[in-house]
């Protein structure tokens, strides 16, 4: 099976380096047009399934990848719910909630943001994702999805330590690939243009 993960196009919450997980918001002009360049490369694919977050931003970056075709929408590919984070550069995080932001430094995996998740209930959700996708017979599945829902997937995909996020980084524009055979997950691809 041949798994290929897209992040979704640039948001003006990107260009202002938002924390902005739940946020439901759309693509940019900017973010629309990284998105058309991949879209003759998209079409070209033989997708089994094609499994999108639900969220705005990855739902218009797949109908513009793929216009008129059919795709899943899966809640557990969602980015993560950053709370009362929501919206906020880090430097806001840091100087509106410093005793929550301390607690989200010193336990970045088990720490809950208010109102929000923590990195391992992300995890456990997409390692269930993970675990049922690697059960399907697909040859080919694309994956539209968010920088860190992503890189969580990989991870979980790859069986790495989950200290591995901190490893890895997610372009717009590029696709990423994990070809598994036989069992045997391997990443083939990382932040490829198409």
């Amino acid at each position: 099976m041949e798994i290929y993960l897209v992040r979704h196009g640039m948001t003006k919450e990107n260009q202002r380096h938002l924390y902005y997980g739940k946020t439901d918001t759309g693509l940019c002009s900017e973010g629309k047009r990284q998105v058309m360049k991949q879209k003759e490369w998209a079409l070209e694919q033989d997708f089994d399934d094609v499994y999108v977050s639900p969220l705005l931003r990855a739902v218009e970056t797949v109908e513009l990848l793929l216009p008129g075709k059919t795709y899943r929408l899966e809640s557990r590919l969602e980015e993560r719910n950053f709370g009362i984070f929501e919206n906020k550069t880090y430097q806001q995080i840091v100087e509106m909630y410093p005793e929550e932001s301390k607690k989200w430094e010193q336990d970045w995996m088990y720490y809950q943001i208010p109102e929000g998740e923590s990195f391992y209930d992300v995890q456990m959700r997409i390692n269930q994702f993970a675990k049922e996708l690697s059960q399907k017979e697909y040859d080919k599945v694309l994956i539209v999805s968010h920088k860190g829902t992503i890189i969580q997937l990989i991870t979980a995909l790859l069986e790495l330590p989950k200290e591995s996020f901190w490893k890895f980084t997610l372009e717009q524009g590029c696709y990423s690939k994990i070809s598994i055979t036989y069992g045997n997950a391997v990443l083939t691809a990382l932040n490829q243009e198409m």
